[in-house]
């Protein structure tokens, strides 16, 4: 009977380190550079279901960012290589990141239009939800 205790009392300590281990362990957060650009890319593609994806849980905000969604022109290729994606600060759980470079829109005409977006840079915050997830965009 004592050794079935022991044997309780052992696996109990192993469950609750188990636990303690697994509260305590930083999560992937993932890369707030990725997720900034996959972010402006859907907004600006109208890919609702990955601005939904991308955006933290404020009803508001993504409300407003999916209005811009559907006002998108879809028939429009982006090119994101030229845009710059800055962090500003960072804490365990809040990120500011600053947005900038050149971005080109060709329309299938091959018709593009050039955005230098250094002259009025784009703010992005994001708060870790079980992972980033933008909160606000100035």
């Amino acid at each position: 009977m004592r050794r079935k205790l022991i044997g309780i009392g052992v696996l109990g300590v192993g469950i609750l380190l188990l636990a303690a281990y697994l509260f305590l362990r930083p999560h992937d957060k993932g890369d707030p550079i990725a997720i900034s650009r996959d972010f402006i890319v859907a907004l600006w593609n109208g890919d609702e279901a990955r601005v939904k994806e991308l955006t933290c849980d404020d009803d508001l905000f993504r409300q407003t960012v999916l209005r811009q969604t559907r006002e998108a022109d879809t028939t429009v290729t982006v090119d994101t290589s030229g845009l710059t994606f800055t962090i500003q600060t960072e804490t365990d759980d809040r990120l500011v990141m600053l947005m900038g470079g050149t971005v080109v829109f060709t329309s299938q005409q091959g018709e593009q239009i050039v955005r230098d977006l250094d002259e009025q840079p784009t703010w992005f915050t994001l708060h870790d939800e079980g992972g980033w997830k933008i909160c606000a965009i100035q």
